[in-house]
């Protein structure tokens, strides 16, 4: 499956009308820029407690996932991407 199509589904604070969907890459790019990648980077957050907060948080993307079968997807993408560059 081309790396474009790859999406996640999310709730913008956790409303029900408030659904919308982000690639997975753009998700990446924009975690690479929050405070939440620096803190595993540094060692201070595991790489699932950064990016679940940076999901969550209001100065992350203030959403929340559906499944967790959804979040491991983007999670095992995002892992695959970050273990190489890091």
């Amino acid at each position: 499956m081309n790396e474009d199509n790859l999406k996640i589904t999310l709730w913008k604070e956790n409303k029900l009308n408030q659904e919308w969907s982000i690639n997975y890459n753009d998700v990446l790019n924009k975690f690479r820029l929050s405070v939440y990648f620096k803190y595993w980077v540094d060692g201070r957050y595991s790489l699932d407690i950064a990016l679940r907060n940076f999901i969550t948080a209001k100065d992350g993307l203030n959403s929340v996932f559906d499944t967790n079968e959804d979040y491991y997807k983007l999670f095992d993408f995002i892992h695959n991407k970050v273990i190489k560059k890091v």
